[in-house]
């Protein structure tokens, strides 16, 4: 899926861009009145693709929204851990709410997914260390399709993990989550708990 490429690639370039000094100051969505470095975890709405969509997801304490950059309407940063990485999750919303070809094809062809991430890590001078296996889990009429990847490259070792999201209330998205292994104990259930917030609003 050229779908899954194009992301992991956007993704890739912006786990890095994000964790050099002046990333955070320089694209950090703008709080709209003055509040504390650590704010608690809490459902935020977002105007995103360009201001076409809103967009509602839950910020973990300590994590910073970007909007609109990269080609990402919204990617959520950690605090910075080990050699200054983050972890990161991209979030793409596609505005419609019928289910679509390619998570059908996904559902089916997982083979296909493991293909593209062992031709990427080629290309990134990569190496697969194990294959996340591919879930379905629905509830509260919504269905959400995962699978993942670990590896290794230059810059370290990373849980990369892919979701796509379908729901007749909330939405249809595309979720990426790309975790550097040391921190994955501390922000796993950090992913999951943003997968089941985010919504579309009218």
């Amino acid at each position: 899926m050229n779908l899954l490429r194009t992301h992991t690639i956007h993704l890739f370039v912006f786990l890095v861009f994000s964790s050099l000094p002046f990333f955070s100051n320089s694209f950090a969505a703008k709080p709209s009145h003055n509040k504390p470095k650590s704010e608690p975890s809490a459902v935020r709405e977002f105007a995103v693709n360009k201001k076409t969509m809103k967009l509602k997801a839950l910020v973990p304490s300590g994590w910073e929204p970007v909007v609109d950059v990269m080609n990402t309407p919204l990617a959520l940063l950690s605090k910075r851990g080990a050699q200054d990485l983050r972890s990161v999750i991209q979030i793409v919303p596609y505005g419609v709410t019928d289910s679509e070809d390619h998570f059908t094809k996904f559902r089916k062809d997982p083979e296909e997914y493991y293909a593209q991430k062992e031709e990427w890590l080629d290309q990134m001078n990569g190496e697969a260390i194990s294959y996340e296996p591919f879930e379905e889990i629905t509830q509260e009429g919504s269905t959400t399709y995962s699978i993942g990847i670990k590896y290794k490259n230059d810059l370290g070792q990373f849980l990369d993990r892919t979701f796509y999201i379908s729901s007749k209330t909330k939405g249809l998205f595309f979720v990426k989550a790309v975790i550097p292994l040391d921190q994955e104990d501390d922000y796993s259930h950090e992913v999951n708990r943003v997968i089941s917030s985010i919504r579309l609003e009218n």
